[in-house]
């Protein structure tokens, strides 16, 4: 846990324990992101609070980044600073971000999301956009990438496979890959992510 608020740290770390399995490691202020010997070994997940965003902020991570590089970041912030977030996103360095004003459960979830290997973002219109901020680190195969155009198209499994002359069961397949790659949950998501991208209209 990292954070400048003592508040937060505690606060999280009571919620994690009471709550889940999880073991805490160590619930620092965020300007000791970037100090080596606190992050041995690097922990699976940090939760940082981002309350005061700013350049020095994303030098911590970066610092971070280059010391834990297989920790993923799920970044806790209020809505009055909800896109603050975006450059982190563009950089690479973060992998999800949850509100501080979402319900309990909505937090752990976004835990569970962000340690199973997949990105979460609270599913509002602003934090959609946040997803489009991925759209150069999303790299689908080429046959990922007509899948996603045609589910977002509105066209169902039988039609696309029948376009790209594939088995239903394979067209399936693509979708799921696409989705969990994306943190997707919804056609609906996937289609205003595609919108968003350009692909379609």
């Amino acid at each position: 846990l990292a954070g400048d608020q003592e508040i937060f740290r505690l606060g999280m770390r009571f919620l994690l324990e009471q709550q889940t399995d999880y073991r805490i490691v160590g619930a620092i202020p965020l300007n000791s992101l970037s100090v080596r010997e606190v992050l041995q070994p690097p922990p699976a997940l940090t939760i940082a609070d981002l309350v005061s965003p700013g350049g020095r902020r994303l030098d911590h991570f970066l610092e971070f980044r280059g010391i834990a590089s297989q920790t993923c970041i799920l970044i806790c912030t209020s809505k009055s600073n909800h896109g603050s977030f975006h450059p982190f996103l563009r950089e690479g360095l973060i992998e999800g971000c949850v509100l501080r004003e979402e319900s309990v459960d909505v937090v752990l979830d976004a835990v569970k999301t962000v340690l199973s290997g997949r990105m979460f973002f609270a599913q509002d219109d602003d934090a959609f956009a946040s997803r489009t901020a991925q759209r150069d680190r999303a790299r689908l195969p080429r046959r990922e990438e007509e899948i996603l155009q045609l589910v977002a198209s509105g066209k169902r499994n039988r039609e696309i496979a029948e376009e790209l002359c594939l088995s239903t069961r394979t067209v399936e397949k693509h979708r799921e890959h696409v989705m969990h790659k994306l943190g997707f949950r919804s056609v609906q998501q996937l289609t205003r992510f595609a919108i968003a991208r350009g692909e379609i209209g």
